[in-house]
């Protein structure tokens, strides 16, 4: 499958390199899903658990709380399609991983 180049700073250019297979998957999944990603979470969770502690009100503090799915979301799926150009058992083990680290994102 052939894509083009894509080029642009920003949170675009950010997101459409990783959706069209420009990250290398190594990349992809230990420094923007499991690092950079986790940190988002962490950070989003303080966020909505003072929200809450500063009696800002439940769905605010649900909505900061789950603001990063979509990211999360999106960096599953990047995973998933970049290890389609990786060794079977190498693409498996992402694939699980990645798949992991979004459950527990999402539950915690």
């Amino acid at each position: 499958m052939k894509t083009e180049s894509v080029t642009g700073r920003g949170l675009r250019g950010f997101l459409l390199r990783r959706w069209h297979r420009q990250v290398p998957l190594a990349t992809l999944f230990w420094r923007d899903m499991v690092a950079v990603g986790s940190l988002v979470n962490v950070a989003a969770g303080i966020a909505g658990l003072l929200m809450l502690g500063l009696k800002a009100g439940l769905p605010a503090s649900l909505a900061v709380l789950f603001a990063p799915l979509p990211l999360n979301a999106l960096l599953l799926a990047a995973v998933w399609r970049a290890a389609d150009a990786a060794p079977p058992r190498q693409a498996s083990a992402y694939r699980l991983g990645a798949t992991v680290w979004f459950v527990v994102a999402a539950v915690i």
